[in-house]
């Protein structure tokens, strides 16, 4: 194939990525969303085929099991469940996202850019999602909510997922420019994005954008970089950081912040309001460890746990923290079969530690951002979250193929 079809083909996998990866989130909460997803997954994998031929079919990769041995779980949970319904449609819903997430994967597994491309798309599919929010609640409504504090409300999505991938781009975004070293065009795009994510007031929209800010500032592209040239670094950027927040907080447009986060410490020292969401929070995990304690080797099933929260509070949630859904749902078993994936990466990145690709440390920044997310939110089940694990895993298997080659080539120097 000539080699603009090939860039006429990349283009337009990419632009059909950045697409997927927003419609996760602007149809995620429509009935026929799915089949929008499984459309734009299906082009990509057309594509494929028509750019690599047979190479389009691949064997399943460590991402796909992981996934897989996830669903396994939640369908055997079915049979102590408190709700076998319940695990069995976890389980469903977890094969139905790595069936449908395995066609563009497919595409990128045979680019060696492929990590940059899906984690451009990540960061255009998160400005594509800020402009929507300009467009779906209005400017004025956006603006106003900045000036005046009154926190958006839900809408076409949970508005504090709004606010988590708005504040992903943002951080994609300045990992971007300190990489190449100069302010990017689409950089500017980052700014809609982060008055976003300021409009929602979320605390884990908030806590991503200090935690992936201050994480892009100390990690060095130079893996010969020793850990103590980084720690004074890390100490200064903190203290600014902390400084800003301060000033930042005591403006009237972070008012709503600066409440919502008082009421989260005031809830965390046991002197919350009551009814308040942190309090109530709180008290899901007391529930979820309880229950644990009852159920510590296989949980009360995948997917059940809104049953104790029903029964306890009266409130059919989930438990909004991802560690004690899955201690309460699968137990210590569950428990190991979903955090070992991250298990795997961080081995990984340590045994890659000193490979220069220039990707490899926002991979490690994201992979720390979802298990700090995993405070506050339940993931396993979502599809976003196995949409960033699909670019993890092909990073570090990127990784993995660059230590093996130095190997063979020291290898063929030494005989």
């Amino acid at each position: 194939m000539k080699e603009k079809g090939i860039r006429f083909i990349d283009i337009t996998a990419w632009v059909l990525t950045a697409v997927l990866f927003a419609s996760i989130f602007i149809f995620g909460t429509y009935a026929w969303g799915r089949y929008v997803l499984i459309l734009l997954s299906a082009a990509i994998f057309l594509l494929s085929l028509v750019k690599n031929g047979k190479k389009a079919f691949y064997a399943p990769r460590p991402w796909h099991f992981f996934m897989l041995a996830i669903a396994a779980f939640s369908l055997i949970s079915s049979l102590w469940a408190i709700d076998p319904r319940d695990s069995f449609q976890k389980a469903v819903t977890i094969m139905g996202i790595c069936a449908c997430f395995s066609l563009p994967y497919s595409y990128y597994c045979r680019c060696d850019d492929g990590v940059r491309r899906l984690i451009d798309a990540v960061k255009w599919g998160g400005y594509a999602i800020a402009f929507y929010t300009f467009f779906y609640y209005g400017f004025g409504t956006v603006f106003t909510s900045l000036a005046t504090s009154d926190r958006l409300k839900n809408g076409f999505s949970n508005v504090n997922t709004i606010g988590m991938i708005t504040a992903m781009s943002v951080v994609i975004g300045i990992y971007e420019i300190k990489l190449k070293k100069k302010f990017t065009v689409d950089a500017v795009m980052a700014i809609p994005a982060l008055a976003v994510a300021l409009a929602t007031q979320s605390r884990k929209a908030i806590l991503l954008l200090v935690a992936g800010i201050f994480s892009v500032l100390i990690f060095s592209n130079d893996p010969k970089k020793s850990i103590r040239k980084i720690l004074p670094k890390a100490a200064i950027v903190a203290a600014v950081l902390i400084g800003v927040g301060v000033i930042l907080l005591q403006l009237p447009a972070f008012s709503g912040i600066k409440v919502r986060i008082d009421y989260m410490l005031s809830a965390l020292v046991g002197k919350g309001e009551a009814g308040s969401s942190a309090v109530i929070r709180i008290e899901m995990i007391k529930i979820g460890l309880g229950s644990f304690l009852r159920h510590p080797i296989g949980g009360v099933g995948i997917g059940c746990a809104h049953f104790l929260v029903n029964a306890e509070l009266l409130l059919d949630t989930y438990m909004h923290n991802n560690y004690i859904e899955i201690l309460t749902g699968g137990g210590i078993i569950g428990f190991a079969i979903f955090y070992s994936l991250y298990g795997y990466l961080i081995t990984k990145f340590v045994l890659n530690r000193n490979a220069f690709e220039p990707f490899k440390n926002l991979c490690i920044i994201i992979t720390i951002l979802l298990l700090l997310m995993d405070v506050g939110l339940v993931s396993y089940y979502s599809k976003d979250l196995y949409f960033m694990l699909m670019i993890l895993f092909l990073e570090v298997g990127k990784l993995d193929r660059m230590r093996s080659g130095e190997t063979k080539e020291k290898r063929m120097k030494g005989s």
